[in-house]
């Protein structure tokens, strides 16, 4: 089964982050991301994990998440990359970067040293173990290339600092081939 850890950004911030995807999607054409997960968030892993582990896993991972604090999390202009996707074609990405920080990173790598035990061996989620690069996504999977060009030159001088306190994680699990259900809400530090 596939699970997914995300956090989102206060209502506020997201309804910003949203405006700007939405007038983006407007522009280029570009809708995949206006209904994903229902807004923006910062996804911390998707992973296949052993079957029958699910409450074991949701244990561990409020225990990681009580024994943190809440923080903020700072928002800064626009990224962009382009990746070879499974399906053979090349998928091109444009997001709001989200700065390095060291209690994101920490709280991160201390999530992924104690649910390594849960995830399937031969499925393991290629970067778990190699890097971690927190964004919020803009747009991707319809994005064509000479659109995700025109806007990486449009947007090259593009500002925006926000930041957000970082106080819950959300778990969600797929259902079927596209879907996916929130399943709980884990707060940090209780």
């Amino acid at each position: 089964m596939i699970v997914s850890l995300w956090v989102r950004p206060d209502k506020k911030l997201a309804a910003k982050e949203f405006a700007i995807t939405k007038a983006f999607s407007t522009k280029y054409k570009t809708y995949k991301n206006l209904n994903e997960w229902k807004g923006p968030h910062i996804t911390l892993f998707t992973l296949n994990y052993k079957s029958g582990d699910f409450d074991n896993l949701l244990e561990t991972i409020r225990n990681v998440a009580k024994s943190r604090r809440p923080f903020r999390v700072r928002i800064k202009d626009l990224g962009y990359f382009m990746k070879n996707t499974q399906f053979k074609r090349r998928n091109y990405v444009i997001y709001f970067k989200v700065m390095k920080d060291k209690n994101l990173s920490r709280f991160w790598s201390s999530l992924n040293r104690k649910i390594e035990k849960y995830k399937k061996p031969n499925l393991k989620y290629k970067n778990s173990k190699l890097s971690f690069t927190p964004h919020m996504t803009i747009a991707y999977w319809d994005l064509t290339k000479e659109n995700f060009y025109k806007a990486r030159k449009e947007y090259r001088n593009f500002k925006f600092r926000e930041s957000f306190l970082l106080k819950e994680i959300q778990v969600s699990r797929r259902i079927g081939r596209k879907r996916r259900k929130q399943v709980t809400t884990i707060k940090l530090g209780s």
